[in-house]
């Protein structure tokens, strides 16, 4: 039974990132995009030919694959911040008026309600958020993006990168291995996850 409901959460969440990404991938389908961010990706299209034709070295590559990264990071920081504020709008503004429930959580039946019947407000579901989605080392990616030089930004990336996924295994196995099957954005924000009344027993999730 818990894993049963472990596997309701990741299918919930899974099945919200794959909803935002698809109406964030339509919005931005009407943003023109930019000639520099075209020549960027003509540039990318380029050399990943000449790798692999074996015309440029596998180091040439992810050197200049990064500098072209970095530049095209620099390019989308709108579309960025419009992602930032989509996910905040849709897991904090959208889940707190909602009754603790996303799309995903509602097709699957389940909930956030606070901890010991704590009532929650918009303040909790942002702490919860900052974790799952990681919203925080989005924020902090932009802010290094925005204001560090190019070797900082492109060390920082990659560390943030390996701490957002060590965040979310460790939420993961929170939730599957505690008794309360609460992970660390739970803790975080005092909330626990469960089954709608109806659907079974209100258990914890």
């Amino acid at each position: 039974m818990k894993n049963n409901l472990f596997f309701r959460r990741l299918f919930a969440y899974l099945l919200d990132i794959l909803l935002i990404s698809l109406v964030f991938g339509l919005i931005t389908s009407f943003i023109p995009q930019s000639e520099n961010s075209k020549k960027l990706s003509l540039e990318q299209q380029t050399i990943t030919s000449d790798f692999i034709e074996d015309r440029m070295e596998a180091k040439e590559f992810v050197n200049r694959s990064l500098e072209i990264g970095y530049d095209q990071a620099k390019e989308e920081i709108p579309l960025v911040l419009l992602n930032i504020a989509g996910m905040i709008l849709y897991f904090v503004v959208f889940q707190a008026y909602n009754h603790g429930q996303t799309i995903g959580k509602k097709l699957v039946k389940l909930k956030v309600v606070g901890h010991h019947k704590k009532q929650l407000n918009l303040n909790d579901y942002l702490k919860r958020a900052i974790i799952v989605p990681p919203i925080l080392c989005n924020l902090f990616d932009l802010i290094l993006l925005m204001f560090a030089s190019k070797e900082i930004y492109l060390t920082s990336n990659l560390l943030l990168t390996a701490v957002q996924i060590l965040l979310l295994l460790i939420a993961g196995f929170m939730v599957i291995y505690r008794k309360d099957t609460r992970g660390l954005h739970d803790l975080i924000a005092d909330t626990r996850v469960v089954l709608e009344k109806g659907d079974v027993k209100s258990e914890n999730v």
